[in-house]
Order: structure tokens, then sequence, then C-alpha cells
């Protein structure tokens, strides 16, 4: 990689490694992108987020990366999300979450992101879920997973998506 980063987020995108904001200890927040070619061995810096952020999800959707929430110096937790552009190299803003929700989780299910748990801006560990529809642009609360959740991990495996923290497991319906 290019740059030093902990705290950031990772995600796969075609056959591309994506590796997206995070923290440095000596420059701070990031909003630095960069890929990893498996073809040609190589990292490739790309357009930077408009925003920088740490603790966030990134995810793959429809052929775009998008980069959901999290937190930064500036603002503490975030509701804002950005899609990335592959093919003009260009982020570009979409419709924020309702709630800020930085160590969020992130996953795609049907077509659609879910945005699960996390800590809001009074830094208070939520349980809320919400859900992005790419079609409308919008963002809906959907069924909270009764527990409270902060840096945990989601993934899918139909017909259930479990959400796992450190001590938690829990189910959502779809």
């Amino acid at each position: 990689m290019h740059h030093k980063r902990r705290r950031f987020a990772l995600a796969v995108l075609d056959t591309k490694i994506f590796a997206v904001g995070g923290f440095d200890d000596q420059i701070g927040d990031l909003n630095s992108v960069e890929h990893y070619s498996i073809e040609q061995n190589t990292w490739t810096e790309d357009s930077p987020m408009n925003c920088c952020r740490y603790d966030f999800g990134a995810v793959p959707l429809s052929s775009y990366l998008y980069a959901v929430g999290g937190a930064n110096g500036q603002k503490g937790s975030l509701n804002t999300v950005e899609r990335y552009i592959p093919s003009v190299n260009t982020w570009t803003k979409i419709a924020p979450m309702k709630h800020c929700r930085g160590g969020l989780s992130v996953a795609v299910h049907c077509g659609k992101i879910f945005a699960i748990n996390g800590m809001n801006e009074y830094m208070s560990i939520v349980d809320s879920v919400e859900c992005y529809d790419e079609v409308s642009n919008t963002w809906s609360s959907v069924a909270s997973t009764k527990t409270a959740r902060f840096s945990g991990a989601a993934i899918v495996f139909p017909p259930r998506m479990p959400v796992y923290s450190k001590f938690h497991r829990h189910s959502l319906s779809t």
C-alpha cells in the first residue's frame, strides 16, 4: 500500500481489493483510497473520498463501491455516504443515513445496503439498522438487532443475515 492506515475499510469490487480511508497516527484522518490489482500485483492510488473517515463500512453494489458512515476528528460519528464510480475514478455524495453511525457493520443483501448498529453522535452504542435502496436513493429504518453493538462484522448467508461481534450473535430475518 502507498499509505500507512488503520481503522480503514476493505472491500472487493470486480477483481480489485480496495483499501479506503482510515487513520494514520502522523497524518490523522484519511480520505485516501487505493486498490490492489491481482493481475498486475500492484497497488494504485485512486481519487480520494470527499470526506475523511475511519471506523466505517465499505461494500460493493451494482459495480460501485460505497463508503458508509464512520467517524472523523472534525464531526465525530457520521451519517454521510459516498459512492465510488470506478469508470470515472470519482466519489459522489449520496443520500445520508437517518442516523450517525461510527463503528457500524455493513452488508449487501438482495440488492440493498444494510447499516447495522454502531455508535451515534452522542457516543451511545445503538441497536438500530437502516437499509439503503439504490434505485430511490433513500434510507429507511428496519428491524433492530435488539442488542447494541460497536465494531461488529456482518456477513450474508441466506436466508438470514447474521451479525457478529466479539461476544454476541444475532440474526436479522429477511
